[in-house]
C-alpha cells in the first residue's frame, strides 16, 4: 500500500490542537499496512469528462470576470485553493475536505502526537459545529471547555450555516503563544460561555498505565501512530504487575486510526474476532476487520469508561468489547461518529479526505449521530478529577 493513502476513523475534521488543528476521523495515520486506496474503478466517470461547471472554459470565464470586475486585490493561489475546497464541499459531507500543503503538514504532526494549538477536536452534530472532545491537559480542557459544547463564535465572528468546518478550524488555528476567543453554547447553561485560550505546544501521550490497588488503569487519549507500540508495552507491564482487573478509560478520546483501534482490540479479544465492519456505497464489497493480536489481556476482567467525547475509533473499540465480550460500559452516551475517511495525498503535498464508508458494530448496529449507550449511565463533569465517580464505579464493578 502506498503511503499516500491513509485510513481514518476520527471524529472531527481537524484537531484544533496544533495551530487550530486537524482531525477525525482515523483520519488516522500512516502505517504501511493501511488497507485499500481509492481506485479508478470506483466511479465509471472517474476518468471521464468533467461536468460543465468544472470545464476549463467555465472556470476561465469566472476567473476573467473576477480579475476584470472585483473591487479588491485578488490572490490567485487563494482563489485556486478555494475552488478545490469547493469541489469537496459540494459533496455535502462535512468530513470530506481538501487541505492545502501547509494544513496537510500540520495534520501529519497531529497524527504523530505533537502539535501547537488549543487542544480541541470539532465535528458537526445535528448541523452544529460541536466540540467532540478537549484533549487531556490541553488549554481547552484546563479552561473548562467540554465535549458537546457548540461553538457560536470565534474571535467575535459568528459561526452560521455559511461557515464550513474547515473555515472554523482556520479561524481557531494560529501560532503557539497567541490567543483565540471562543463563545460556546452548553446544554443546561442559561447564557453563552466565553473562553480565551492561549495556543501552545501540545504532546499527546496516546496511552498510559497506572496501577491502583491491583487494578490496571489504562488511559487511552488517542489512536495515533505510536499507540499500537505503546499498547504492546503496557500489556506486558499489566501482566507483569499481575493485575486482577483493568479499567480502560476512553473518555474524551476523539478517535484516530481505524487500524490502530483494531490492533488495540487484539489485546482484549481472541484472535479472529470481528471488531468492525466497513460498509461502503452500494455495489462495493464490505470489509470486515478482525483481531490479529496476541489476546494477552483477553482473560483479565475489564471495564470500559466512555463519555460524550468518546468518538469514532473509541466507539469502535468500546462497541467491539461490549458486544464480543460483554464488557460493561460506564459513563455517558458517546459522540456518534460512524463514518470512515481515507486520506489521499496529492502531487503538491496537499491532501483530500474522502468519506468512503460507514462502519457497523459486530452486531450490525450503525452509531452515526446516535452514539453508544453505556451499560451503567453516569454524568461525567470533569474526567479524571477527584472525585471521579465514573472511575470509582468502574473500580467497584471489578470488585464483584
Amino acid at each position: 500500500m502506498s503511503p499516500l493513502f491513509k485510513r481514518f476513523a476520527i471524529a472531527g475534521v481537524f484537531l484544533l490542537v496544533f495551530a487550530g488543528g486537524v482531525g477525525v476521523g482515523r483520519l488516522e495515520l500512516h502505517t504501511p499496512q493501511f488497507p485499500r486506496s481509492i481506485s479508478p474503478r470506483t466511479r465509471t466517470s472517474a476518468n471521464g469528462d468533467l461536468p460543465a461547471a468544472l470545464r476549463t472554459e467555465k472556470i476561465q470565464e469566472v476567473w476573467n470576470i473576477l480579475h476584470e470586475k472585483f473591487s479588491g486585490p485578488l490572490d490567485d493561489e487563494r482563489l485556486g485553493r478555494g475552488a478545490l475546497r469547493g469541489i469537496a464541499t459540494g459533496t455535502g459531507d462535512p468530513y470530506t475536505a481538501y487541505a492545502d500543503p501547509k494544513e496537510s503538514k500540520q495534520f501529519a504532526e497531529e497524527l504523530d502526537g505533537t502539535f501547537s494549538g488549543v487542544g480541541i477536536e470539532i465535528g458537526l452534530r445535528r448541523g452544529l459545529v460541536t466540540v467532540i472532545a478537549p484533549l487531556r491537559g490541553s488549554p481547552a480542557e484546563r479552561a473548562g471547555i467540554r465535549a458537546r459544547d457548540v461553538i457560536v463564535s470565534v474571535d467575535g465572528q459568528e459561526i452560521d450555516h455559511r461557515v464550513t468546518l474547515t473555515d472554523v478550524v482556520a479561524k481557531i488555528r494560529g501560532k503557539a503563544g497567541t490567543t483565540v476567543r471562543l463563545r460556546v453554547a452548553r446544554e443546561g447553561a442559561e447564557e453563552l460561555l466565553e473562553f480565551t485560550l492561549r495556543r501552545e505546544r501540545i504532546e499527546i501521550e496516546s496511552v498510559k498505565l497506572e496501577m491502583r490497588d491491583g487494578v490496571g488503569l489504562i488511559t487511552m487519549n488517542a489512536f495515533n501512530e505510536d499507540t499500537s507500540r505503546r499498547m504492546d508495552q503496557i500489556a506486558k507491564e499489566t501482566l507483569a504487575a499481575r493485575a486482577r482487573g483493568i479499567v480502560l478509560d476512553l473518555r474524551n478520546n476523539p478517535g484516530g486510526l481505524l487500524d490502530v483501534s483494531v490492533d488495540v482490540a487484539g489485546h482484549f479479544l481472541p484472535r479472529g474476532t470481528v471488531v468492525v465492519e466497513e460498509v461502503p456505497r452500494e455495489g462495493l464489497p464490505r470489509t470486515t476487520h478482525r483481531t490479529d493480536g496476541p489476546a494477552d489481556l483477553a482473560s483479565v476482567p475489564l471495564v470500559v469508561l466512555i463519555n460524550g467525547g468518546s468518538a469514532s475509533a473509541s466507539e469502535i473499540l468500546a462497541a467491539a468489547l461490549h458486544e464480543q465480550r460483554d464488557v460493561p460500559l460506564v459513563g455517558e452516551q458517546t459522540f456518534g461518529k460512524g463514518s470512515v475517511q481515507e486520506l489521499v495525498e496529492l502531487s503538491d503535498g496537499a491532501t483530500i479526505r474522502v468519506t468512503i464508508a460507514r462502519w457497523h458494530t459486530p452486531r450490525g448496529r450503525e452509531i452515526d449521530e446516535n452514539g453508544i449507550t453505556p451499560s451503567v449511565a453516569m454524568t461525567d463533569e470533569k474526567p479524571g478529577e477527584d472525585p471521579d465517580e465514573i472511575l470509582n464505579k468502574g473500580l467497584e464493578l471489578l470488585q464483584k
